[in-house]
């Protein structure tokens, strides 16, 4: 609210500051010429410019003050245009004084150029438009495209090149990096410049995070797991600060796959939401994998069981299903299984008996889809030039690494980035 009020109180006298910059881009940007809508903007008299520059001058600095303090605290103000409308001002200032020079010198610098008349309008607005960017951003080909675009014209073409090329020079000089390069410094965004070459002493092994046993669910023990502990292990990795994180998979010492702590937190909210509904108040089992023997031993088990049979046999809406698919496994006072099994198989479904639940609620508690079974994966001898490749060619938010095919550690995007920091700093 206050950057607002400051804002209408210091635009609202001047003439060009009150316009949106759309509107103010394109007077700017117009010829002087008999259709011309900006008609302010193109003295009849050579002694009205100079009241013409200070009004410019004036909307050149106010522009430029409230662009650069909208833009520091974040407010969605843009940057493009108010970018584009700043250096047209000072493209129209520009015109207007050599046009100015020129009367002075009793049409000297028209004759210089073998002009008929100095233009003071658009041209010079464009260009300096297209300098601006180009020396916030950084860009160059592509600018030089939209500002021909804009104008449609090929007579401009080489005058907005140069500018943009001169822009681009200058402002490399001054600082090698854009404004957005800058900002995501400023705020310690895991971002890495695939222009910069780096060189290290130290290996991967002195970054990979060591995972604990309780922070990676071992899927060959039990396929299914319960809702609040997956829902604690993905807090555990929030409160430390790891909200783009992920829980690893593994088979003894195996990595079969990755769930994102994003993923997992949309998957748990919507079982809840789901679970709320229904009024189920019970910790419901996440299935993350899949066990042949068991499917087939429990399938075996059940078969005699007439209200399964004839539940399995076709649903509501005619299709075939498994038993998978029609029961979910929450916890249950234990009890014997079949005489024919094996108490010391070792199968973790001892304690657990199948409950008629929704197909629904079966469906999302169904947490494979969500599982990442191809995760890029480096051994712990890998050198970091490989690291930083996989991170910025592959864009890659985090690698699994492994010692000879079993699984160590994990090595996030953004503790890379805090080595390359320190490193760099010493």
């Amino acid at each position: 609210m206050l950057i607002a009020v400051i804002t209408g109180c210091v635009t609202f006298f001047n003439p060009y500051t009150s316009k949106s910059v759309s509107e103010l881009l394109y007077d700017l940007a117009s010829p002087c010429n008999e259709s011309s809508r900006a008609l302010t903007l193109c003295p009849s008299e050579p002694s009205k410019i100079p009241a013409l520059l200070g009004s410019l001058g004036c909307a050149l600095l106010i522009k430029v003050v409230l662009t650069s303090v909208t833009f520091g605290v974040k407010v969605p103000a843009g940057i493009y245009v108010p970018s584009m409308v700043i250096g047209a001002l000072y493209g129209r200032i520009f015109g207007l004084t050599l046009k100015y020079i020129d009367f002075k010198q009793s049409g000297m610098l028209s004759q210089l150029y073998g002009l008929d008349t100095m233009p003071i309008g658009g041209p010079y607005a464009m260009a300096g438009a297209g300098a601006f960017l180009a020396g916030v951003t950084r860009m160059n080909i592509t600018l030089a495209t939209i500002l021909f675009e804009l104008t449609g014209s090929l007579n401009h073409v080489l005058p907005f090149s140069i500018a943009i090329l001169v822009s681009n020079w200058v402002a490399n000089a001054i600082e090698p990096d854009s404004l957005y390069e800058l900002l995501l410094e400023r705020n310690n965004f895991p971002y890495l410049d695939n222009r910069q070459t780096r060189s290290f002493d130290s290996s991967l092994a002195d970054l990979v995070n060591r995972v604990g046993p309780n922070e990676l669910i071992d899927v060959g023990d039990c396929t299914h797991v319960s809702s609040l502990t997956l829902r604690s292990m993905a807090s555990m990795l929030q409160m430390r600060g790891e909200f783009d994180g992920c829980i690893p998979l593994i088979k003894g010492p195996i990595l079969v796959g990755i769930i994102s702590v994003p993923q997992l937190d949309f998957a748990l909210d919507r079982l809840q939401q789901y679970c709320n509904a229904l009024g189920v108040t019970d910790p419901i089992m996440c299935k993350l994998s899949v066990r042949d023997q068991d499917v087939r031993r429990y399938h075996h088990y059940y078969t005699s069981s007439s209200d399964l049979s004839r539940n399995m046999d076709n649903d509501n809406s005619g299709q075939q299903r498994t038993f998978f698919d029609s029961v979910v496994f929450t916890p249950r006072p234990t009890r014997q299984d079949s005489p024919d099994d094996d108490a010391s198989s070792g199968s973790s479904y001892g304690n657990l008996s199948p409950l008629r639940v929704d197909p629904i609620l079966v469906e999302l508690s169904d947490f494979t889809k969500f599982i990442d079974r191809a995760p890029i994966m480096l051994d712990i001898h890998s050198p970091l030039a490989l690291v930083e490749m996989m991170f910025t060619k592959l864009g890659t938010r985090l690698i699994c690494v492994s010692r000879e095919g079993k699984f160590v550690g994990i090595l996030h995007r953004k503790k890379y980035i805090e080595f390359c920091h320190s490193d760099k700093s010493k």
